[in-house]
């Protein structure tokens, strides 16, 4: 722990640390596009809560990026999800 860097760390104090991430972070093209492939797309995704569709054929969408999800209430108390790219494949669903 030589490092001027690491002398900084040992002298700070939680509430004197960076709590957020810069501001150029959150506008960044490549980062955004990033988060969603490594973080965001590989994860499962809270689209809706059941209470959301409570009849047959109710419908929720949710978009991630340019990628789009449709969940349709069936008939027989089942919630699908159905992954889309096109707004033809979310129309037959719907």
């Amino acid at each position: 722990m030589n490092s001027p860097s690491a002398a900084k760390l040992d002298d700070a104090t939680p509430a004197s640390m960076p709590r957020a991430l810069p501001a150029w972070v959150y506008n960044h093209p490549a980062l955004t596009r990033l988060e969603q492939q490594r973080i965001l797309m590989p994860s499962w995704q809270i689209v809706c809560h059941v209470n959301s569709i409570p009849m047959a054929g109710d419908y929720e969408t949710f978009d991630l990026g340019p990628e789009s999800v449709v969940v349709l209430r069936e008939p027989r108390r089942f919630q699908s999800g159905r992954f889309t790219t096109s707004a033809g494949t979310a129309a037959r669903y719907c």
